[in-house]
């Protein structure tokens, strides 16, 4: 299966904030406000808003579905993030590679995470985010709900869509979804994990099924979305 990217639409700001750039001393802010549902609307909405590559790893929990209220003076971007972030106290983030990771601390680390899976190789070739998304699916499909031996597919050449250059050894899933965001045109990949943290037929941690259950099987829903 073909998961498309979801593009995410949201109003930004005139100000433009590197992820190197998020330290406390540096891009200041005289007053900044947010209002959003959630605290993954809030990460979408601050990323946007400053330009931020973001990247992140939550459970959709009841805490983490509440609206989030925020105001502040004499800010910096990145004082901004920590407040949304630490509104959850069980989560963290940090800057890897140019992008914001967020993320569930217990979690991250875990080798049920299904984007801890390592994948031995990315064929050096030119991608298309469907054709990278689609092979990487492919790749962890194996390893975390595998239903017999498949033939992975590697994209060919298609001239009328933008092309990036990708390529890649014994790389988690984490760090080619970040490879991904970093070489096209796509800023953010979300990954998002049930409440009670089911597990797959192999032992790791399902998603939250993003599309209708009852039109994408379960073996076939994204493991994330850009």
């Amino acid at each position: 299966m073909k998961t498309l990217p979801l593009v995410l639409l949201v109003s930004t700001a005139a100000v433009r904030v590197s992820a190197q750039d998020l330290t406390p001393e540096r891009i200041p802010i005289p007053s900044y406000s947010l209002q959003a549902s959630s605290f993954i609307d809030a990460l979408i909405k601050v990323a946007s808003q400053f330009e931020i590559p973001l990247a992140v790893e939550w459970i959709k929990s009841p805490d983490a579905l509440k609206p989030i209220r925020l105001s502040r003076y004499n800010t910096t971007a990145s004082e901004v993030l920590a407040a949304v972030v630490s509104a959850q106290g069980d989560y963290g983030w940090r800057i890897e590679s140019g992008i914001v990771h967020v993320f569930q601390k217990t979690m991250v680390d875990d080798p049920r995470n299904p984007l801890n899976v390592r994948i031995d190789t990315l064929p050096d070739v030119r991608w298309t985010v469907n054709d990278a998304d689609n092979f990487l699916f492919q790749s962890i499909g194996q390893v975390v709900r595998w239903t017999g031996p498949k033939e992975l597919e590697v994209p060919s050449p298609v001239l009328d869509e933008p092309h990036f250059h990708l390529a890649g050894e014994d790389d988690s899933v984490r760090e080619i979804l970040n490879k991904i965001i970093t070489s096209s045109k796509m800023n953010i990949w979300i990954a998002t994990f049930s409440n009670n943290l089911p597990l797959s037929v192999r032992g790791f941690w399902e998603v939250t099924p993003m599309y209708d259950p009852k039109y994408v099987k379960p073996d076939d829903q994204p493991f994330w979305f850009f």
